[in-house]
């Protein structure tokens, strides 16, 4: 229960305090210079008992120490999981860390759990472990969107990661069959704005998702390459062009020309033609 603060007391007003009003005295011609030196004197004392009220400052509060280790883990394991350090081991061991005191400290903190678990998963996923990632992925996509929606930004990139780990594990259709029946790309776009990091991860996936796999169709790659060309070029101007995810992005799109480049080359099988007497 949060602490109420308790205002200090005031002392009332002179205009609040209701003195008793003497008796009317005949007094003479020198009544009228006596009543305002009375009535002076009495306001001097009125005054004269309204003392400054000192306030102190309320004191520093600082975080508790279970706060501040949980602070520190994440930390610590964002930065071993970095894309520019890969040191996805010992960030694995570093979350699985964060994840246990999370949980004996802070058990009611769901987007704490499910923000761990989800980089847990991410650090498999870049270990190759995919099959270790994929349960995990989809229970905390589940957890996500039961607790903040399907319309939120946690949930986002729960779902990226699903579908990272999908496509990964050479799951196309699967992949693509999850992105399209959640409608998350138009979701994304419309919740967090076209130049979002989360907007650019879910389109960066879907667009992966296009050229992948065995021929794909040829609308595919022209859409696979329109997407990767924009979000490479949205991610430059609002992430940088040495970023990371930047740099994925344009690493993703030379792929994707690629092997648009090469399926164009690759000459239509003409029609049978079909002779008059078949009916």
């Amino acid at each position: 229960m949060p602490r109420q603060r308790v205002q200090p007391e005031r002392p009332e007003r002179p205009s609040q305090i209701v003195a008793e009003r003497p008796a009317r005295l005949d007094l003479g011609r020198d009544a009228p210079k006596r009543r305002g030196r009375h009535v002076a004197e009495r306001r001097r004392d009125e005054l004269g008992a309204r003392r400054p009220i000192r306030r102190e400052a309320p004191p520093l509060v600082r975080p508790p120490d279970h706060v501040n280790h949980a602070n520190a883990l994440n930390i610590l394991g964002n930065g071993l999981g970095d894309l520019t350090v890969r040191r996805f081991e010992e960030a694995v061991q570093v979350y699985e860390a964060d994840l246990a005191h999370t949980q004996r400290y802070q058990g009611d903190n769901i987007q704490a759990l499910i923000a761990t678990r989800n980089n847990i998963a991410g650090c498999l996923c870049d270990l190759g472990r995919n099959e270790e990632a994929l349960p995990l992925l989809r229970d905390t996509y589940a957890e996500s969107r039961d607790a903040f929606g399907t319309e939120n930004e946690t949930t986002f990139f729960a779902a990226d990661a699903l579908s990272v780990a999908m496509l990964e594990s050479g799951e196309y259709a699967e992949c693509a069959q999850f992105l399209r029946d959640n409608g998350l790309i138009d979701a994304v776009t419309r919740s967090l704005g076209a130049d979002n990091e989360c907007t650019f991860a879910l389109r960066r996936t879907y667009a992966r998702v296009l050229y992948s796999g065995e021929e794909p169709p040829l609308r595919d790659l022209r859409q696979a390459v329109e997407i990767l060309e924009e979000v490479s070029r949205m991610s430059s101007r609002v992430l940088g062009p040495r970023n990371p995810r930047t740099l994925r992005s344009e690493k993703f799109l030379g792929e994707a020309r690629g092997m648009l480049a090469s399926a164009e080359q690759q000459p239509v099988p003409a029609r049978p033609r079909r002779n008059k007497t078949e009916s």
